[in-house]
């Protein structure tokens, strides 16, 4: 099941009613040990952080987030003293794919946290329709959060508003709008995390990038927060994006690293001849940025193929035929872990734009008879 909370306070005080919230259910602290212990952060990003050079990165993207975003810095801090978990941890966390690469510890990240994303824009039918693939250890964990946040910090560099009011499907520990959502201002957002080789210090971790971008009222204000961003993004992220205020377009907002970005528009298509669906998952369409191997020759590459070789979509149903799809054995679209994926695919929303509400499956959506809850779009 996925928990569902509608807290308010301040971006210093959420994070500890969060956890007052959830903590029957969710222990922020026990799961973020289990990330600490994991081979991964134990062998390399903990070691790393505890060297002088290590120190140093995680001090530049601290900098750069206190100037840039000190409003989600707080957020972190608010976090910590609600689960109790060291500030320097849940910072780490948030800067994970950085620190790992940074480190040279991780030579080849793969896309074990991908997603596929699929769109359908035409007069009678708008979905943004998402799979969040994440680590199965994360299932017990995910939750959904519905925040309503009063705080002048919200004012700094993304809203002129004393409120923020999101909606998002959760990892603890980790900023919210990372994964999918959507705000009080009719924005809806699904998260395809991107792989490039080269990472930088001293710029804006993507996670940070993620949680500004979810806050945003239009597409021009979410490019606008990417080109006044001075410090520059350090890693990659591809933000698929919908309106239901702006019906007649949808959007995929690709993010390299530095000042690297191109907004993609998914505009109506009115001939019923013609595909009217648009299919982004974790590899780079429209920035040429080098990739991980294991990202172009690995689950990406095979969802990818996989999806446009399939009939094109014009229905939900369509679209949640190919979501579900499990016909490639070693890297299916619908993940389950395996030998060669070790992903899981955790929940899939379809976000419907005209009907106004998004249904959330946490069972394969080929076979579902049905969500296994919705949301309205105006539900914060």
């Amino acid at each position: 099941k996925v928990l569902i909370g509608k807290p308010s306070g301040t971006l210093a005080t959420l994070g500890i009613k969060i956890n007052a919230e959830y903590n029957e259910n969710i222990t922020l602290l026990g799961y973020t040990e289990i990330l600490i212990k994991a081979k991964q952060l134990k062998s390399s990003l903990l070691p790393y952080y505890n060297c002088c050079e290590g120190r140093s990165v995680y001090e530049g993207f601290l900098a750069s987030c206190n100037a840039a975003f000190p409003q989600y810095v707080e957020e972190i801090k608010g976090i910590s003293d609600g689960s109790g978990v060291a500030f320097e941890n849940l910072f780490l966390l948030n800067c994970l794919n950085e620190m790992l690469i940074l480190s040279k510890k991780s030579t080849n990240l793969d896309d074990t946290t991908g997603c596929t994303t699929v769109f359908i824009n035409k007069p009678d039918l708008k979905i943004l329709v998402h799979n969040e693939d994440y680590s199965p250890n994360m299932e017990a964990y995910v939750y959904i959060v519905s925040c309503k946040i009063d705080d002048n910090f919200v004012k700094k560099n993304v809203v002129q508003e004393d409120q923020e009011y999101i909606t998002a499907y959760c990892y603890p520990g980790f900023l919210p709008g990372g994964n999918f959502g959507f705000n009080n201002h009719g924005m809806i957002f699904a998260c395809n995390g991107l792989y490039p080789t080269e990472t930088y210090r001293e710029c804006i971790p993507r996670r940070f990038i993620d949680r500004s971008l979810l806050s945003v009222s239009s597409v021009t204000q979410a490019v606008k927060i990417l080109e006044d961003n001075r410090h520059g993004v350090a890693y990659g992220i591809c933000c698929n994006m919908a309106s239901v205020k702006d019906k007649d377009n949808m959007w995929a907002l690709e993010v390299g690293p530095k000042h690297q970005h191109y907004l993609h528009t998914i505009p109506q298509q009115n001939d019923p001849k013609k595909d009217c669906h648009y299919i982004h998952v974790n590899t780079y369409r429209h920035l040429n940025i080098e990739e991980f191997p294991a990202v172009t020759y690995g689950s990406s590459a095979h969802r990818y193929k996989r999806a446009t070789s399939l009939p094109p979509p014009r229905s939900v149903s369509d679209v949640c035929n190919i979501l579900g799809d499990t016909d490639c054995k070693e890297y299916p679209i619908y993940r389950t872990p395996r030998p060669t994926d070790r992903s899981q695919t955790l929940a899939t929303a379809v976000f419907n734009i005209l009907e106004n509400k998004v249904d959330i499956h946490l069972k394969n959506t080929k076979d579902d008879k049905g969500p296994s809850f919705s949301l309205p779009l105006n539900f914060i």
